[in-house]
């Protein structure tokens, strides 16, 4: 990208021009040159593609929520489980609390409470993650320390206001925080919502226990075993209803419409309730209001604008098959959840220790929890993970065993396929993509990345090694080399390490330089810590520009040099400087 600034002339009062290069295409050649990687980008909007992921610990979840900072919670059995960021393909879930076979009624610390089927889970503003507890009738909380409580319920299935224990719910399914901080519940078998207060005093929002299909104001509508609930970007709540086929619409007034179905089982994408469901079971809602739901027994995924439904991925044959669109294969999805990447993430029934990944040009979802719900990972789980980096990394020394090799800059890394696509989902989007295609050891060409730096990389993936500091001192340029291609190859662990030096070596004589390089070449995270720094010590750097027609942002910032600037000066200069970082500084 090309940015140029035009000199104030007649008819405008100067502007900024911006030139996109076009993406370079796949060269399926014999010796293949992989594609320029982009840690953002996303596919088509139309074009959702699915792929398989092996998720140790996970077994089979009945429950999923993705927290902002990378962690997921999952039910399953009768515990909570955990993975750690960036841990899907490396680290396995661990369990926060209950026991995986064995169920129960306790209010404990960790592994000594316990559940019975639990079957929804969020998080609160408070950091404590919030359990429908279906099989016990119960809504509980788990603090960040794995201590359990019971908020409401816990007793016999009936259907009873109240507070705390004394209210009674009927098989509840999901459940969600609202904006002033209530949770809000499918009672499943209660054919109704249901609000819970963090004190515990629970009331009804809409249905009355008989089912049916009418749409109106809280008692008076009706629902059909309500199961998958999720809250849209304007704060109403989205409700699939199993018992029908319908998704439907509930404000927190209690007004309840419908989005899409009528009632009629069977399938067919269309404008309301000219569509067709067939048990959908549960639904999310990314930030940009796009609706994602799972119909269960279509084996699809169904994609909701407005009231329009269309097939995002999968058909109504089962099966397990990766791909496009409707080329891919789901057995009776059942469980979703947005991550922090808009990386929509499946669970189906009957698959253990598996999910679906379907990136589809989504955003992350409205709510993703506070910073830092869960605690430390156990250390019998960080001692596991590390065994199995030490046993990718004897393969270091045996490139015998190697059934890839990758070209950087004229020299050649022999590599493992099942190393690379362990550690890195830039490499198994790249060797599940069309380009394995063949027999024998392969030959990837990479570009934009330089060897010395991508020697780094690829020792990272297989031992977690990132370089000391020192090692890189006087070597500016590797370590910026090292920072960009930690970016590109999604290995995040090395570029958490990366932008921790980047930002211990920011000095006012440096960051305008550092500004255009992350501005042209660097990663987001690496830009923002250049700015946040640039405005905090903004009074000790003076940035003179110079403006000729053509020349690109490396000409216009030309001058750092470290003086005491009044008020007034910094902020005509700083005008100037924001509209080429594309960030506003006052």
């Amino acid at each position: 990208m090309n940015i140029t600034y035009r000199e104030p002339g007649a008819g405008n009062g100067g502007m900024f021009s911006i030139k996109r290069e076009k993406r370079r295409h796949l060269n399926h050649s014999e010796s293949m040159s992989a594609p320029p990687p982009a840690k953002r980008a996303r596919p088509p909007a139309l074009d959702a593609v699915v792929s398989t992921i092996a998720a140790r610990g996970l077994g089979e979840p009945c429950g999923l929520f993705a927290l902002a900072d990378g962690f997921l919670l999952a039910c399953a059995g009768h515990s909570i489980r955990v993975l750690p960021p960036s841990g899907i393909l490396q680290m396995p879930f661990f369990t926060f609390a209950g026991h995986n076979t064995s169920s129960g009624n306790q209010d404990r610390l960790g592994a000594d409470a316990r559940f019975n089927s639990p079957q929804g889970i969020t998080v609160d503003p408070a950091g404590n993650m919030v359990v429908v507890d279906r099989s016990n009738e119960a809504l509980r909380l788990v603090s960040k320390a794995g201590a359990v409580s019971t908020l409401a319920g816990g007793g016999a299935a009936a259907f009873l206001d109240g507070q705390g224990a004394a209210a009674r719910f009927n098989s509840p399914g999901s459940v969600v925080v609202t904006a002033n901080g209530d949770y809000v519940m499918t009672d499943i078998l209660n054919h109704a919502l249901r609000v819970v207060t963090p004190g515990g005093a629970v009331r009804t929002l809409a249905g009355n226990g008989e089912p049916g299909l009418v749409n109106g104001q809280g008692e008076h509508a009706r629902f059909n075993m309500p199961g998958g609930l999720a809250l849209d970007v304007d704060g109403s709540l989205l409700v699939t209803e199993w018992g029908n086929h319908t998704v439907r619409r509930v404000t927190m007034e209690g007004a309840v419409s419908t989005v899409a179905g009528n009632g009629q089982q069977g399938y067919a994408d269309g404008e309301g309730e000219a569509a067709r469901f067939n048990h959908p079971t549960a639904v999310v809602v990314d930030k940009e209001g796009t609706i994602l739901v799972a119909d269960k027994d279509n084996n699809r995924l169904c994609r909701i604008t407005g009231r329009h439904v269309t097939t995002l991925a999968g058909n109504s044959e089962a099966g397990t098959a990766d791909g496009a669109g409707p080329g891919a294969r789901f057995t009776k999805p059942f469980r979703l959840a947005l991550d922090e990447r808009g990386r929509l993430l499946v669970a189906e029934v009957g698959r253990v220790d598996t999910l679906r990944v379907v990136e589809a040009s989504l955003a992350p979802p409205p709510w993703m929890g506070p910073v830092a719900a869960v605690e430390a990972v156990p250390d019998e789980e960080k001692k596991a993970a590390l065994a199995a980096l030490q046993d990718y990394g004897k393969l270091v020394g045996a490139p015998e065993l190697a059934d890839v090799v990758l070209l950087v800059e004229g020299e050649r890394f022999p590599a493992h396929r099942n190393v690379l696509a362990a550690r890195s989902e830039y490499f198994r989007g790249l060797l599940l993509s069309g380009m394995q295609e063949g027999s024998g050891q392969q030959e990837i060409s990479l570009e934009e990345v330089s060897a010395g730096a991508f020697r780094v990389v690829l020792r990272y993936l297989y031992t977690a090694a990132v370089p000391a500091w020192e090692d890189l001192q006087g070597r500016a340029v590797l370590e910026l080399e090292v920072l960009k291609a930690a970016d590109l190859f999604q290995a995040e662990g090395l570029l958490k390490h990366c932008l921790e030096g980047f930002r211990e070596g920011l000095t006012v004589h440096t960051v305008v330089e550092q500004l255009v390089w992350t501005h042209t070449r660097g990663p987001a995270e690496a830009r923002d810590i250049a700015t946040e720094f640039f405005v905090a010590n903004v009074r000790s750097i003076q940035v003179r520009v110079y403006f000729r027609e053509g020349w690109d942002l490396h000409v216009c910032v030309c001058v750092c040099v470290c003086v005491r600037m009044s008020p007034g000066r910094v902020r005509v200069q700083m005008v100037f400087f924001s509209r080429v970082l594309g960030s506003v500084i006052r």
